[in-house]
C-alpha cells in the first residue's frame, strides 16, 4: 500500500499538465470553423437571399443548432431600445409588417479551456492556471416575406484569455466557509 501511495504521488508531481482538466465548449454551425462561417455569412445578399438559401448556408434553425427565431416584437426590442432611436429603413419596414417579418439570431462559438502548470499545486488549490482560446460569432438576420432584408454580425475571431489564480494557503484559504457549511448542515 505504501509503495502505491509513493507511485501515485510521483505521478502527480511529475506528470505535467496532462492530468489537469480541460473543457471544450462548442456551439457550432455549418462549416465548423470561424473562417467558413464568415465566408457563408458574406454570401448572404440583402434583398436576394431566401429562407431556403439560408438553410444551405447554415443560418436557419432547421439546418443549424443555436439559431433562435425572432418575431417582430423581439426584433423591435433588439433594434429600437429607446424612443428616440432611429433604426435602419429596412429594419423599420420589416418591423412595421408585423407577422411577415421574422429574424434569426445565430450564436456560434468554439471555446477551449485548458488548465496548465503544476498538478500538485492545482490539485491542492494553491495555484490554478487556465488558458482560454477559441472564437465567437453572433449574427442577426431579418427576413421579410422569406427574403433577407437586413443582416449584421459581431464576432471575436481570436480569443485568448489567461487566468492565474493564486491561493497562498491552498485548501486552508476557504476553511472558514467549509467549517460554516459543515456546522449549519
Amino acid at each position: 500500500m505504501r509503495n502505491l501511495i509513493i507511485i501515485m504521488t510521483a505521478i502527480l508531481l511529475f506528470s505535467g499538465c496532462k492530468m489537469l482538466p480541460s473543457t471544450d465548449y462548442k456551439r457550432e454551425g455549418k462549416g465548423n470553423s470561424y473562417n467558413k462561417i464568415i465566408q457563408n455569412y458574406n454570401k448572404i445578399i440583402i434583398d436576394g437571399t431566401t429562407k431556403e438559401q439560408l438553410k444551405e448556408l447554415g443560418f436557419h434553425p432547421s439546418a443549424t443548432t443555436n439559431v433562435k427565431i425572432l418575431n417582430y416584437l423581439d426584433i423591435t426590442n433588439k433594434f429600437i431600445p429607446r424612443d428616440n432611436f432611429v433604426a435602419d429603413e429596412k429594419v423599420m419596414k420589416c418591423i412595421n409588417s408585423n407577422n411577415r417579418c421574422i429574424g434569426y439570431n445565430v450564436s456560434l462559438e468554439n471555446i477551449n479551456k485548458d488548465r496548465y502548470g503544476s498538478v500538485f499545486l492545482d490539485l491542492f488549490g494553491f495555484r490554478k492556471n487556465t488558458k482560454t482560446t477559441g472564437w465567437r460569432f453572433n449574427a442577426t438576420i431579418l427576413l421579410l416575406d422569406d427574403t433577407v432584408v437586413y443582416k449584421i454580425y459581431t464576432s471575436q475571431p481570436n480569443i485568448l484569455e489567461i487566468e492565474k489564480e493564486k491561493t497562498p494557503l491552498g485548501p486552508l484559504q476557504n476553511a472558514e466557509s467549509i467549517i460554516k457549511h459543515a456546522v449549519y448542515e
